[in-house]
């Protein structure tokens, strides 16, 4: 528990010497619900062993004090307590804290899932009497572990042809184009460069000027999505003005706005298409490539990857549907604000390891943040479940598991080792890295014990475009700029 526990304002210091020694402290923890997945802990120390953190202090003091009147060693104990009492108190009531909280998390369950936040200066040592401190913690939930050795998974697989590849090619092809100015409306796979004025009962709560938008059947944004986009924009040219209703989702920046409809304007200033260049010498040399057979080889490559994720995909989403059926416990939504964007942050690294474009990774993130919260829920009642299972099964993720990941995304992504440990170490992503891997470990180990049904995988392109950003400004800075457009 102590390795838990953030204390706010105060440096703690460790005893040294003799108080190096602990002894266990003699005190009554009351530990009662508050709440889904939280618990109440009560501590109370009687105040013989309050005076005993007291007695090492003054011990200490009576060697080294430097009294008026007396030489260094020399002063009465008695008038050292006297004289120091107060000055040593704010170093009692620290070690008490740390070395309290320590014995509580090896004597009391709790299992916490996040750090208790201990305001030192609202905790009160008293002069007399007993030490009462108070703290609520996040538990992990109670549940017993489902039956995950007698599960029946369909596995999709696909042995790709040269047919595939050359449509994945032309695909490829087509994605290395150029944008032209187009004569005429705009249809789908079109660019259209606009204007976008977001508005809520009358006010413009965000502006964005000059952006391009690959038409397509939707357009999502981090807040919220125009389902019906192509049938309104189609056709659209240049001068036209469009207008959409935008459905936000549940999560937003404005919980007012949550779940409602707001209105988008868009005005557009060019339609452009894509001029996908020729597969010729040229263009091999342009993307690195010797030759058409390399070229294939990425392709056929790029088609496996996706398979492996649409495989670890279909298996983990029916392994979890099977083992979360009757996870009907309730989680706090404190816990739930917290970890959405953690389990973004870790859906976009098994995007960027599969391969997928820059485009199609803010389709997909920004359809998850649709129903993020929910979405969360069932992710972390999924992570209980198989933190569950990972210690039947005593399984554990070691140094050696996450230097093979951070290669494994460095191969997918094409960057340098170093560089993605930077960009891990910068995003604050070690713990999910290591979350990641534990969970793919135990999904492993259980489809290890399923029996398994191969069916033919059709890989599934969203017709969805995407602006990775959200329509309602998300902070401060956001609010500020679209003030500033709207003026």
């Amino acid at each position: 528990m102590a390795d838990n526990v953030a204390v706010e304002n105060e440096d703690v210091e460790q005893q040294d010497g003799d108080a190096a020694e602990k002894t266990r402290i003699d005190m009554n923890v009351a530990v009662a619900d508050a709440g889904p997945c939280k618990k109440h802990v009560k501590v109370s120390i009687p105040q013989p062993e309050v005076e005993k953190f007291y007695d090492r202090e003054f011990t200490d003091l009576v060697r080294n004090a430097a009294v008026p009147g007396f030489r260094p060693g020399k002063a009465p104990r008695k008038l050292i307590e006297r004289r120091f009492r107060e000055e040593v108190a704010d170093r009692v009531k620290s070690n008490i804290l740390m070395q309290s909280l320590e014995q509580i998390g090896e004597e009391q369950k709790l299992d916490p899932l996040s750090e208790p936040q201990l305001d030192m200066k609202s905790i009160v040592l008293p002069a007399e009497g007993d030490f009462v401190y108070e703290f609520d913690v996040e538990v992990r939930p109670e549940f017993e572990t489902p039956d995950y050795k007698n599960l029946t998974v369909e596995r999709p697989t696909k042995t790709f042809t040269d047919k595939d590849v050359d449509a994945s090619l032309e695909n490829f092809r087509r994605r290395q184009g150029d944008l032209k100015s187009k004569k005429g409306g705009a249809a789908k796979g079109d660019y259209i460069d606009v204007d976008i004025r977001f508005v809520s009962e009358g006010k413009v709560v965000r502006e964005f000027a000059d952006i391009t938008v690959r038409v397509d059947e939707e357009l999502t944004f981090r807040d919220g999505a125009i389902p019906q986009f192509l049938k309104g924009i189609k056709g659209a040219k240049e001068g036209d003005t469009k207008e959409f209703k935008v459905k936000m989702a549940d999560a937003v920046a404005r919980p007012e706005l949550s779940g409602k409809e707001i209105d988008a304007v868009f005005v557009v200033k060019e339609v452009k298409e894509l001029d996908a260049p020729e597969l010729n010498d040229e263009f091999l040399q342009k993307i690195g490539m010797s030759d058409m057979g390399e070229l294939r080889d990425m392709i056929r490559n790029s088609l496996e990857r996706r398979l492996e994720y649409a495989q670890r995909n279909a298996t983990t989403e029916q392994v979890m549907s099977k083992l979360t059926e009757k996870a009907d416990w309730e989680l706090p939504q404190d816990l739930l604000k917290r970890q959405t964007e953690r389990a973004l942050a870790r859906r976009l690294i098994e995007l960027e390891r599969a391969g997928y474009s820059e485009e199609e990774i803010h389709s997909r993130l920004n359809r998850l943040r649709q129903d993020s919260v929910a979405s969360t829920a069932r992710a972390l009642k999924e992570q209980f479940v198989l933190q569950a299972i990972a210690e039947a099964e005593e399984i554990k993720v070691d140094e050696e598991d996450l230097e093979t990941e951070l290669a494994d995304i460095a191969a997918r992504t094409g960057e340098s080792i170093r560089r993605v440990r930077a960009r891990i170490e910068k995003d604050g992503l070690w713990d999910a890295i290591g979350m990641q891997v534990l969970e793919q470990k135990t999904i492993k180990k259980i489809v290890e014990f399923a029996k398994i049904k191969d069916v033919e995988w059709k890989d599934e392109e969203l017709a969805s475009s995407a602006i990775d950003a959200a329509a309602v400004p998300e902070g401060p800075k956001e609010a500020e700029e679209s003030e500033e457009a709207a003026g």
